[in-house]
């Protein structure tokens, strides 16, 4: 039998079938989530076995070791035409993401994912998606319908979480490891909505300007989140990475903490890895860096208490 439980969670879809079982507010239910994990049963689909990631060298924290200590992840992007890598969801077809892009999301996409871990005994499988905030509709209900049907592929039920944008659980990133959200979509969806209401297509450009504020605990759970390119996005206890086709930037806010500065150096080696880095301090930056932000203005300064 399948993980099946009914509680009240913030959920749009509004689904007593798919339990959102890592996005819970309440540890304790997380907790529940987590033992009934171990308890469940299924065996791991052999769909696209050539696009799995093995995870099993990868570090967590000490009390997710027992969850995922191995596991192998498939990631799909939903999208009304087009069924992309990551989890891009499409009705036509499906296009698994490559390995390489397994750590990278679009908030206007949603994203189906297929989780498979050694249990106690028995191998275990957790089926999710992510739905992006600026995803839509129509894509939101196939990635759902995508997501079901690959639960009816396995011999057993397995889990199966409903995650999303900016209320992740940490157990999904450590399961990511390292977690980058772009502004935009590149789902046709996405595309197709922008188009009929006249709007702005804010799709990242790697060589176009971007602000990524970076957070995290460590190595094992750290977060790239595309944010506005303006001076009123920063926040003292945060760092950034700031770029344009030719310049990058970083930014270390006065409450930032040394793991937070090594994070950044990490990151960097995803977005923007080939160009030479100006590391700014708050309070000593350049004019350059203020003129890419459109000049300086006031932002937040306050101490944040951060999740881990």
């Amino acid at each position: 039998m399948g993980s099946s439980w009914e509680w009240e969670a913030d959920d749009p879809g509004g689904s007593a079938q798919v339990v959102d079982l890592l996005s819970h507010q309440k540890e304790a239910v997380r907790k529940k989530a987590i033992m009934a994990l171990h308890r469940e049963t299924s065996k791991l689909s052999a769909m696209a076995p050539d696009a799995s990631t093995s995870l099993a060298e990868q570090v967590t924290p000490s009390q997710c070791r027992p969850l995922w200590r191995y596991a192998e992840l498939v990631l799909l992007r939903c999208s009304t035409a087009l069924f992309v890598q990551h989890l891009a969801v499409s009705p036509q077809e499906k296009i698994l993401l490559q390995a390489a892009d397994h750590s990278k999301f679009y908030s206007g996409d949603c994203y189906v994912f297929q989780y498979s871990y050694h249990g106690e005994e028995k191998e275990e499988v957790l089926i999710g998606t992510w739905f992006g905030k600026q995803s839509v509709e129509e894509e939101r209900a196939f990635a759902v319908s995508m997501a079901s049907k690959m639960v009816e592929t396995m011999k057993f039920v397995p889990a199966q979480a409903r995650i999303y944008e900016g209320k992740e659980p940490v157990q999904f990133f450590v399961i990511m490891k390292s977690f980058i959200v772009f502004k935009g979509g590149i789902s046709s969806g996405y595309k197709k909505y922008i188009a009929e209401k006249e709007l702005d297509d804010d799709t990242y450009n790697e060589n176009g300007l971007a602000l990524f504020r970076i957070q995290g605990s460590g190595p094992e759970n750290m977060q790239a989140i595309q944010v506005d390119p303006v001076a009123s996005s920063l926040n003292s206890s945060y760092c950034y990475i700031l770029h344009n086709d030719s310049s990058v930037f970083t930014w270390i806010g006065n409450l930032a903490t040394s793991s937070d500065q090594e994070l950044v150096e990490r990151q960097l080696d995803l977005i923007k890895p080939n160009l030479q880095t100006r590391a700014q301090k708050e309070g000593s930056e350049s004019e350059q860096f203020w003129e890419l932000l459109g000049g300086k203005t006031e932002y937040s300064s306050q101490k944040l208490t951060k999740e881990p």
